[in-house]
């Protein structure tokens, strides 16, 4: 099974911190006079999400090669953890240390499938966003898939799933709620990837 390991993206850092006080794409977000947390309060939350993580690791990354018929290319996965980026990212794995533990758990599920989707997509008959809805962005068909694969796994934690539902972005909104009835969707995407 595919290990995942959750580290402080030391050397990342200083880049993500300069990036989120000096990039237009954050204009008015607050993030100027963001100051940087010390390193101690980082390290306190990668250690709280590597103790949550652990819980799930196994059902989560079963979860997700088994919703989507696939594995994973690699038999080890970094996560790195910063505290100044504003969005997270797949490919590396780069997630916010401003999330509760659960809210992290649940980012880094959602990366996973990116993940996983991404390190396959030269075998597939169909690509990430297969379920084209005229009108829609590409936002929205991509993440449709995602969605399916993420109300599958929580299903049954009440607390994960409330936590799953986007309220945010309008194309995350939207391709949440085009991702009922998940299980369909999971089932067609198997049959013809």
């Amino acid at each position: 099974m595919t290990k995942i390991i959750i580290q402080h993206g030391k050397l990342l850092e200083p880049f993500f911190n300069f990036y989120v006080k000096n990039s237009p794409d954050v204009k008015g977000s607050g993030w100027k006079e963001w100051i940087p947390p010390e390193k101690e309060k980082v390290d306190e939350k990668i250690q709280a999400y590597k103790n949550i993580w652990i819980k799930y690791e196994e059902k989560i990354i079963g979860g997700i090669c088994s919703a989507l018929d696939l594995s994973f290319d690699r038999d080890i996965i970094d996560v790195f953890v910063v505290a100044g980026i504003n969005r997270d990212m797949s490919n590396p794995i780069i997630i916010s240390s401003h999330k509760g533990t659960k809210n992290f758990v649940v980012s880094l599920t959602h990366e996973l499938t990116h993940r996983l989707l991404a390190s396959n997509k030269n075998s597939f008959k169909i690509d990430n966003s297969f379920l084209l809805i005229k009108g829609n962005t590409d936002t929205i068909n991509s993440h449709i898939l995602i969605f399916s694969v993420l109300r599958k796994i929580f299903e049954n934690e009440p607390e994960m799933f409330k936590i799953i539902a986007p309220n945010k972005s309008e194309d995350y909104i939207k391709a949440y709620e085009l991702s009922e009835p998940y299980e369909n969707i999971l089932k067609y995407f198997r049959e013809n990837k």
